[in-house]
């Protein structure tokens, strides 16, 4: 029939029910309901009905499971009303979340805290592609020997964006932070307080802050005051991990590499700072590498400063093994510390001069150069990113020669004295400011008593605005006016 042409046969066949697969369109729900006993509108009740592509909208408020962990098996968006104001709680019963394998899944915007388990994952636990933006994992243990992830635990990609990771502890295991298996991306990020701990003697624990044995990048982001056996701030297995604008500072190992411990072939640390870490915390003299350890093939290093840092005996307080040099690096303390290749603008046995770990402006908190650092305008500018950690353009002519030059490290020095980012030159020259008096400062930046929006250095003496070189000039005239005047009498 429906091979008929003529006008019956072709209305009996669209006539027929026809099975046409169409487009799913994402559902957005939002949690009514912050209990969790399994009533309509709770966030646990959402995520079981959810379908791939659905949204689910958290408000303000807070949430403590009640029943263990929230299984995610559908690639959903989950996103509250900001880290401060929507909040997860595990009750240290369980841990938050567990997404399915082959699942991708974002969480955006809420805290996730107080997880706990004895496998892997205290806070999140990965098995698909998993994305945390603007969150904050904090609280959570992951216990028992051999485990990994106190915070966050992925087999698949994670990528970590504007987020902070901290106060988790992995105990008898590795990534008191985060520990991922699969490719780990990290923009922005604060990982921060962090512990992988022994409870069990003879135990070897790793990556105080982070675990990554599956590559990735790491950029923009501070990792501080972690502690581990091995790579206090971050421990490196496997496969290599690039670093890009990245401080690591302040964090610790009971053996080695009080910074980083790297552990694979081919890693890169691109214009970071390591500083003020330590190795050998316990004192047994059996760890070294305060800043940095690599126990296998060289790591590649270029524009970035090792220094400040700390072992128990002195052995290799800055850096131990071989470091593959790029050139425009500075290293304070090179004792058994072998760089290879490119030794151009490299910087040794000298004190990095940079300030505390503090607020400098951007997402993170990072070490600024002094004004009398050796790191100004010694780095390799052909090799630096378009913005330094803090997303200030560079790089920057710090000296007034006329040539911008890249500084050494994660953060480059600029003089800014009204604090808005930008280096008091550029702010002239794109007349964000002004300069009345041409000594290079911005106006705003100079004394004005009477507060009248013209700086001293350019005020009359009647405190009328006219400026000194205006003034005498009409001093000036007055005086021949009146010597004329003299003239014709």
């Amino acid at each position: 029939m429906c091979g008929d042409r003529s006008a019956i046969g072709v209305i009996i066949c669209c006539a027929m029910p026809v099975a046409i697969a169409l487009p799913s369109v994402a559902a957005t729900y939002t949690v009514s309901d912050f209990g969790d006993d399994g009533s309509p509108g709770q966030l646990r009740t959402l995520v079981a009905g959810a379908a791939d592509t659905d949204v689910i909208n958290i408000p303000a408020g807070t949430i403590v499971l009640q029943t263990g962990r929230i299984s995610i098996l559908a690639s959903i968006t989950i996103q509250g009303a900001g880290a401060t104001n929507t909040i997860i709680d595990g009750d240290d019963a369980d841990r938050v979340f567990r997404t399915a394998l082959g699942t991708t899944v974002t969480i955006a915007n809420v805290t996730i805290r107080n997880g706990f388990t004895p496998f892997n994952g205290g806070g999140v636990e990965s098995g698909g592609t998993m994305t945390l933006v603007n969150c904050v994992v904090t609280g959570c243990e992951a216990r028992g020997v051999g485990v990994y992830g106190g915070g966050v635990f992925s087999t698949g990609p994670l990528t970590l964006t504007h987020c902070r990771i901290e106060g988790n502890e992995a105990v008898d295991g590795h990534g008191g932070g985060v520990s991922a298996e699969g490719p780990l991306t990290v923009e922005a990020c604060t990982i921060r307080d962090n512990e992988a701990s022994i409870d069990v003697g003879g135990v070897v624990t790793s990556g105080g802050g982070v675990f990554a044995s599956g590559g990735g990048t790491v950029t923009d982001s501070t990792i501080t005051d972690n502690e581990s056996d091995w790579g206090g701030g971050i421990f490196i297995h496997a496969t290599p991990l690039t670093l890009t604008n990245v401080t690591v500072s302040g964090s610790r190992s009971r053996d080695n590499g009080g910074g980083i411990a790297d552990n694979n072939i081919g890693s890169v640390l691109e214009c970071v700072t390591i500083m003020g870490n330590a190795a050998d915390v316990d004192g047994d003299g059996l760890g070294t590498g305060g800043g940095l350890y690599v126990v296998f093939a060289p790591i590649n290093v270029r524009n970035t400063v090792i220094a400040g840092n700390t072992d128990s005996a002195s052995h290799a307080p800055d850096c131990w093994g071989t470091v593959e040099s790029g050139g425009h690096n500075l290293i304070q303390n090179t004792d058994n510390c072998t760089i290879n290749g490119v030794t151009d603008g490299n910087i040794y046995g000298v004190e990095a001069r940079l300030g505390p770990l503090q607020d400098n402006g951007g997402r993170t908190h990072t070490h600024a150069p002094l004004a009398d650092s050796p790191v100004i305008d010694a780095g390799d500018s052909a090799a630096c990113p378009m913005e330094d950690q803090r997303g200030v353009a560079r790089p920057v002519d710090y000296d007034g020669d006329g040539v911008a030059d890249c500084d050494i490290g994660a953060v480059e020095a600029i003089i800014d004295c009204n604090g808005n980012m930008v280096h008091d030159a550029g702010d002239l020259a794109g007349g964000t400011s002004t300069d009345c008096d041409g000594n290079g400062v911005p106006d705003e930046c100079q004394p004005d008593s009477d507060g009248d929006g013209t700086i001293d250095a350019c005020e009359g003496p009647c405190g009328c605005g006219a400026t000194t070189a205006v003034l005498a000039s009409l001093w000036v005239l007055a005086a021949v006016r009146l010597t004329r005047r003299r003239k014709g009498r």
